[in-house]
């Protein structure tokens, strides 16, 4: 049979392996008018005008119906409870602001879900704007909701439809005294994309992002909820992609930072405002950063760990973060049909402690053999079976015998084997 062999792509004979540490960068520009999106192997991606939308309207999937607003940039959102959607033409701005009838909408600022638009959403079927119908898995929009747009004025919304033939959304947008009174009808077929943007004042698509799978952060400025004193606040800072996951360690040296993750179960966190803005400190007298801060992350779900933490910001001037990054595991995998499914060395370089981080077919263990450059068996043993789900193995090197120095760890299941290097410090 086949014997699929997996190799690490990074040459045992290059010595700087050990965790080189790079100095980034990110600009947003003057007064954070851009949003920028980070790959943290491949650097900035992408940038586009964070400041000319009104509305951006989820992609990512058919079943989302999620319509986020740019409360960074001013625009907020009021859903009118005082009557339904037969109102549109009657719609009362009495007491809008206050408590009376109104009802201030917020995106949840530490998930992609639920938007302004959602909010106070009940599931099954009730999306905040609109309900969904089991049968033809259409939303229909049963709410009118007031908008301060980025630009000032103040617009009216009435999110009509979303439908599943086609996959289409039909909002209707007029100003409050029922002029410019306007209805568009979108496709929401770009599912290689997070969002698709709208500016109320025109509502002309626009589709400035890139790629959803190329970047794993996004610098911008947002609405945050602030705790005290528990109010939305703008603020800028790093937000997560999707299927991008940390772990924050605070009070710790970042050399140190590694060695308070006991396995890959601690990058398990998705709160996409986990980096957020916190770890810079305001003037007066300048920006400084939280001393003893870092962030390890993963970008792909446990293959690849990185490590990042902050250097540097300029502030509104030129909207420049400043940071160092290294990389802390690598994995690369290039089949999916194979029993061995998923392995990671965490951390590497390692010192008083490496985690074995894998997963196998159902019924299937596998052989861990530890060799030296050499080819010398230094320490084997088998792993019992994980039926697919990961597993950490937590080792002491020196109390198998590995000395300061490089090792080959190979790992075999079936007819399929890894090889990946482990360096001991």
């Amino acid at each position: 049979m086949k014997r699929i062999i997996f190799l690490i792509t990074i040459a045992l004979t290059i010595p700087s392996f050990a965790q080189i540490t790079i100095s980034d960068s990110v600009v947003i520009g003057n007064g954070y008018a851009n949003k920028a999106f980070y790959s943290l192997s491949n650097g900035t991606v992408g940038t586009m005008p964070n400041n000319n939308w009104d509305i951006s309207v989820a992609t990512y999937t058919v079943i989302t119906a999620s319509v986020r607003i740019n409360g960074g940039f001013g625009v907020r959102l009021w859903r009118y409870s005082a009557g339904d959607t037969t109102s549109w033409n009657a719609l009362d701005t009495t007491g809008l602001g206050t408590q009376t009838g109104w009802l201030e909408c917020f995106d949840q600022d530490t998930a992609f879900e639920a938007s302004a638009f959602e909010y106070g959403m009940v599931y099954p079927y009730n999306y905040g704007w609109g309900e969904y119908n089991p049968i033809t898995h259409d939303v229909n929009g049963v709410a009118l909701f007031v908008m301060k747009t980025h630009l000032g004025p103040y617009k009216k919304v009435w999110i009509k439809n979303q439908k599943a033939v086609g996959n289409t959304m039909t909002i209707r947008v007029a100003n409050l005294d029922n002029s410019a009174d306007t209805t568009v009808i979108f496709s929401k077929n770009y599912n290689t994309k997070n969002y698709i943007y709208f500016s109320l004042a025109d509502m002309a698509l626009m589709d400035p992002e890139p790629e959803r799978f190329s970047y794993d952060l996004i610098f911008d400025r947002y609405l945050a909820y602030i705790n005290p004193p528990g109010q939305y606040w703008p603020v800028t800072g790093v937000r997560l992609n999707q299927n991008t996951t940390v772990h924050e360690v605070r009070n710790t040296h970042v050399d140190d930072a590694v060695n308070e993750m006991s396995n890959i179960y601690d990058l398990t966190s998705s709160n996409m405002t986990i980096i957020g803005h916190d770890w810079k400190i305001q003037p007066p007298p300048a920006w400084t950063m939280v001393d003893s801060l870092s962030y390890i992350i993963s970008p792909d779900l446990g293959n690849n760990v990185y490590q990042i933490w902050f250097t540097g910001f300029s502030g509104t001037s030129t909207g420049k973060y400043y940071f160092n990054k290294r990389q802390l595991a690598w994995s690369n995998i290039e089949e999916n049909n194979h029993p061995i499914a998923k392995i990671t060395i965490f951390p590497n370089p390692a010192s008083d402690i490496v985690n074995l981080i894998y997963s196998t077919e159902q019924g299937i263990n596998a052989q861990m053999l530890i060799t030296d450059l050499n080819g010398r068996m230094i320490h084997s043993r088998i792993l019992p079976s994980t039926s697919g789900q990961l597993s950490t193995l937590g080792f002491s090197p020196y109390e198998i015998g590995l000395k300061a120095g490089v090792y080959i760890i190979t790992l075999s299941a079936g007819n399929s084997t890894q090889v990946q290097k482990l360096i001991i410090q």
